[in-house]
C-alpha cells in the first residue's frame, strides 16, 4: 500500500533507518550520479555503475525484496524516512518524485541491465511523464521484470510480451550508443594526434558540430566529454596553434551557459581528485560566467560540508571575486547569504570592512555573528572600534555576545580591554560571558586588568559573596598568562589561602616559574 500523509507523521519520520538500507539508497544516488558524469557507452560508467549494482545485490539477497516509498519529503523504507541532508539522495527523490514514481522495488533476480535501465529512465525529461503510460511503456520497450513500481508488477504484466523484434530493437538501440561514443572518442584521439594547426583546426570543426547538437539534445554528459578534451587541448597546445587555440577557447566559452555550468558545478561538488582538476581548469578558463554560477549554488541550504570543493575553490579568486561577492550581498541586507560573508572574511580585505560593518546594523542574529567571524579576519581599525563598541551594546543576545569576546581575543584587540574589564566585574552578567571575558583579558595581555582580576580572585568585603569558582579559575589562569612580578605576586597571595581555587593557583605559580627557569 502507497505512504499516505498520515504515515508521514514527523514522529515516525524520525526513527532510525538501518545502515544497510541507508547504504542501498547512496549506493542507487551515486549510480544515477555516474550517468550525469559520463556518456553512455564510456567505460567509467559501466565500471560504476557495476560497483553500486553489487553492494545493492548483496542486500538485496538478505532481504529478499527491498521496497522503497518516495515522498515529498524524501525516502521512505517501512514508514521512516532516510537521511535527508544529504544532496545526491536528494536530488534522486526528486527526480524519482517529479516523474511520477511513488513506490519501487527491487527483487533478487534483479539484473544489472535492468538495474541501468531503471536509471536510466529519469535521464528521460520530466513533462513526458505527466500523462498516458510512460513508466509501463518504458518497462516494457526495456524488458524490465524484477523491478515493480507503484504497486504494478510488470515482470507478471509483461511475460512472453518481448519477442524477437523487441529484442532486436533493443539491441540496436545499444548498439548505436556504443557507436555514438566510439565516434566521439575517435574525434578526441584525432585532436590529440593532430600535427598541424589547419589539422586541429578541421577536427575542432567538427567537435563544434557535435558539441552543438549535444547541447540543443539536452546530452550534458557527452558535451562536458567533448568540451573537456578541448580545455585540455587548449591548456596543453592551444600556444602552439595560432589558429586551432583560439577557435578552441572561444567554444570554451560559448558553450559555457548557465544550465551546462550549473550541471558542472553540481558534479564538482562531488568530485574526486582527477576529475575536480579537469572541472577547475575549465572553470579557470571561462572566468566570470563560471564564478557566478558557483555564487548562486552557494545560496542553495547546504551545509559547508557538503559545497568544500565549491568554498576552497572560490577561496583561492580573492581581488577577482571579492566585487561580484559584493554585489550579490548589496541590498540584501535582512537575509544575505552567510557563505558569501564567510569567503569575505577569508579574503582578508580591508575593503570589504564596510559593507560587513553595515552587516552588524539591523541584521538577523545569524547574519551578525557570521559578520562578526569575518570582520575578525581583517582586522582593520575600523572593524576594532565597531566591534568593541558592539560589546558595550545592552540588547545582544548571548551568543552573539560570547562570539564578539572570542573574536576580539583572537584579534588581541587592546581596545576591548575596558569592555571586558566591565564584564568580568558585572555580577548581574551571565557565567559564561565573566568566564570568557576573563579568558580574553588573558590572551590579549593587557596589565590594565590585573587588578580586576584580582577582584576577582580575592575574598570580598563583608556581606558579598564570592565570585563563582568557576570564574576565579578563568582570572587565575590569565594572570599566569599575562605574568610579570606583579601576577605572579597576586598567585602567591592567593595559594595561600585553602580550597580548589588556592590549590589550582599553587600549580600556576610553579608552571610559571617554571617556564621563567627554562628562559632564564
Amino acid at each position: 500500500m502507497a505512504l499516505n500523509k498520515s504515515d508521514q507523521s514527523p514522529g515516525k519520520a524520525k526513527e532510525a533507518v538501518s545502515q544497510n538500507i541507508q547504504m542501498v539508497a547512496l549506493e542507487l544516488a551515486r549510480a544515477f550520479r555516474a550517468f550525469e558524469l559520463y556518456p553512455v557507452g564510456h567505460p567509467q560508467l559501466k565500471s560504476s555503475l557495476r560497483l553500486c549494482f553489487d553492494k545493492i545485490l548483496s542486500e538485496i539477497n538478505k532481504q529478499g525484496e527491498i521496497i522503497f516509498v518516495v515522498g515529498r519529503e524524501g525516502l521512505f523504507y517501512q514508514d521512516k524516512i532516510l537521511e535527508v541532508n544529504l544532496p545526491a539522495l536528494s536530488q534522486l527523490t526528486s527526480e524519482l518524485h517529479i516523474r511520477q514514481v511513488r513506490k519501487f522495488a527491487f527483487r533478487k533476480t534483479v539484473e544489472l541491465r535492468e538495474f541501468t535501465d531503471f536509471l536510466e529512465m529519469l535521464l528521460i525529461p520530466a513533462e513526458e511523464f505527466r500523462g498516458g503510460k510512460k513508466i509501463e511503456n518504458y518497462f516494457r520497450q526495456k524488458r524490465i521484470r524484477s523491478l515493480w513500481v507503484n504497486e504494478v508488477d510488470f515482470g507478471k504484466l509483461f511475460i512472453g510480451q518481448a519477442g524477437k523484434e523487441e529484442e532486436a530493437e533493443q539491441e540496436k538501440e545499444e548498439a548505436e550508443q556504443e557507436q555514438g561514443f566510439a565516434y566521439l572518442n575517435s574525434l578526441i584521439l584525432d585532436l590529440d594526434s593532430a600535427g598541424g594547426d589547419h589539422e586541429a583546426k578541421e577536427i575542432i570543426g567538427k567537435i563544434e558540430k557535435e558539441i552543438e547538437q549535444l547541447s540543443g539534445r539536452n546530452r550534458l554528459p557527452e558535451q562536458w566529454f567533448l568540451i573537456g578534451a578541448l580545455s585540455d587541448f587548449f591548456e596543453q597546445k592551444g600556444k602552439g596553434f595560432e589558429l586551432a587555440g583560439p577557435q578552441s577557447q572561444a567554444l570554451l566559452k560559448r558553450f559555457g551557459g548557465p544550465n551546462f555550468l550549473s550541471w558542472l558545478v553540481n558534479n564538482f561538488i562531488y568530485s574526486d581528485e582527477d576529475s575536480g582538476q579537469a572541472f577547475i581548469r575549465y572553470f579557470d578558463q571561462v572566468g566570470e560566467p563560471a564564478l557566478k554560477v558557483m555564487l548562486e549554488r552557494l545560496s542553495a541550504p547546504e551545509s559547508m560540508y557538503f559545497q568544500k570543493e565549491l568554498i576552497n575553490y572560490l577561496r583561492k579568486k580573492g581581488g577577482l571575486l571579492q566585487p561580484m561577492i559584493q554585489a550579490g550581498l548589496g541590498g540584501r541586507k535582512g537575509s544575505p547569504n552567510l557563505k558569501l560573508i564567510y569567503l569575505l572574511g577569508e579574503f582578508r580585505s580591508p575593503e570589504s570592512a564596510n559593507l560587513l560593518l553595515e552587516l552588524l546594523v539591523d541584521s538577523a542574529p545569524d547574519v551578525r555573528r557570521e559578520a562578526i567571524r569575518a570582520l575578525g579576519k581583517i582586522k582593520s581599525k575600523k572593524a576594532s572600534l565597531e566591534l568593541t563598541a558592539l560589546l558595550r551594546e545592552k540588547n545582544l543576545d548571548s551568543e552573539t555576545k560570547l562570539l564578539l569576546i572570542q573574536t576580539l581575543s583572537e584579534m588581541a584587540e587592546i581596545m576591548a580591554v575596558p569592555s571586558l574589564i566591565a564584564l568580568v566585574k558585572n555580577r548581574r552578567e551571565d557565567p559564561e560571558i565573566r568566564e570568557k571575558a576573563a579568558e580574553a583579558l588573558g590572551r590579549i595581555g593587557s596589565r590594565e586588568c590585573l587588578s580586576a582580576l584580582a577582584g576577582v580572585l580575592k575574598n570580598p568585603l563583608l556581606f558579598r559573596r564570592p565570585a563563582p569558582e568557576k570564574l576565579q579559575i578563568k582570572s587565575a589562569e590569565a594572570l599566569s598568562r599575562i605574568g610579570g612580578e606583579r601576577a605572579e605576586r597576586l598567585l602567591e597571595e592567593i595559594s595561600a589561602g585553602q580550597g580548589i581555587v588556592a590549590q589550582y593557583c599553587k600549580e600556576l605559580l610553579k608552571q610559571m616559574r617554571s617556564r621563567k627557569g627554562a628562559r632564564g
